[in-house]
């Protein structure tokens, strides 16, 4: 099938122009030529708000053309992206800084022999508050001599208890 095509220079006089909306005259034009060559004069709309031109070829043509019902409809309504009210974004909620009161450690030794001591510190250290705050350290601690933890150990200066 054999589509007519428009002859070169046979659409200047409605060309769409930047910062001017269509006139009656040049809608009615527009669509004359659209049902004869199936495509519009220049290939621009002029967006309805803020009168800048968009490219209008192919399938985007389509799918605008049956988004608004027609032809004659787009060229009257049609409103680029950016002229579009934004939808305003859901408030943010202020996330409320917690502020969690945690009692102060306070050591107090357990009644066990040394013996139950030394089996105890097998698998955990007797007092991880020294053992951490000396940098992994069992540097001051009262139990270093009875300790069998893997993790027991003293700084290069530190002389042992």
């Amino acid at each position: 099938m054999k589509t007519n095509r428009a002859k070169k220079g046979s659409a200047k006089q409605f060309k769409a122009v930047a910062g001017k909306l269509l006139s009656e005259e040049q809608i009615k034009q527009f669509i004359e030529f659209y049902k004869v060559h199936n495509t519009i004069p220049g290939n621009k709309l002029p967006c309805n708000a803020t009168g800048k031109l968009t490219t209008c070829v192919g399938p985007w043509k389509d799918k605008k053309i049956k988004e608004y019902g027609g032809l004659e409809n787009l060229l009257r309504n049609y409103k680029r992206k950016e002229a579009s009210p934004k939808k305003q974004p859901l408030a943010e909620v202020q996330k409320e800084e917690v502020i969690y009161e945690l009692p102060t450690f306070k050591y107090q030794p357990v009644p066990m022999s040394s013996e139950q001591l030394a089996q105890e510190s097998k698998s955990a250290c007797l007092r991880p508050d020294i053992f951490l705050n000396n940098g992994r350290h069992c540097d001051g601690c009262a139990y270093y001599s009875l300790c069998l933890s893997a993790l027991k150990k003293l700084p290069k200066f530190a002389k042992a208890a």
